[in-house]
């Protein structure tokens, strides 16, 4: 069991050098790895990610079962893109809000199929890490404005069916 407190401080991987594989939960996935929570709230988190990211480079694992998505086998690959993405995001934290927010977004209507606008605005009131994304994206007073354009994102990158008047669906 090795720590892995990027995504979640409290999270673990789980390594079987004998079997060179790698269970790397929301640490390292294929074409990148999970949102950096603690980074929303104003704690440390791209440092985590990143020392998690060099001790993977370290273990000689020829399988890696994500927490999303199909295992791979191609590690060097996954860590230059997570370094790359690392990278992107350490460079403006506005992009790490701005991609929570998004993946929020689509877990939730995955979760319940649909939502009004309204219903997603009281989201990023009441659940902790949508409100400090939004906050840190816009001012209460923008923050309708920045669900509708992040749909809007969402929808043209097919992630989502759109706004349909005042509603936003899962594919």
């Amino acid at each position: 069991m090795l720590g892995a407190p990027d995504h979640d401080p409290h999270s673990l991987m789980l390594h079987c050098p004998e079997m060179r594989v790698l269970i790397s939960a929301d640490a390292l996935w294929e074409n990148g790895f999970g949102v950096i929570f603690p980074e929303l709230e104003g704690a440390s988190g791209f440092v985590e990610e990143r020392a998690v990211l060099e001790r993977i480079a370290t273990l000689e694992a020829d399988v890696v079962i994500p927490g999303h998505g199909a295992p791979f086998s191609d590690v060097t690959r996954a860590l230059d893109v997570a370094f790359s993405r690392l990278d992107y995001l350490q460079a403006d934290p506005a992009r790490n809000a701005k991609n929570t927010l998004k993946v929020l977004i689509v877990f939730k209507l995955m979760e319940v199929g649909a939502l009004t606008l309204d219903a997603l605005l009281a989201m990023t009131t009441n659940a902790r890490a949508m409100r400090a994304a939004t906050d840190a994206l816009a001012p209460a007073t923008g923050h309708r404005a920045l669900l509708v354009k992040l749909v809007g994102e969402l929808a043209k990158s097919g992630a989502v069916r759109g706004v349909d008047g005042e509603s936003v669906s899962a594919i």
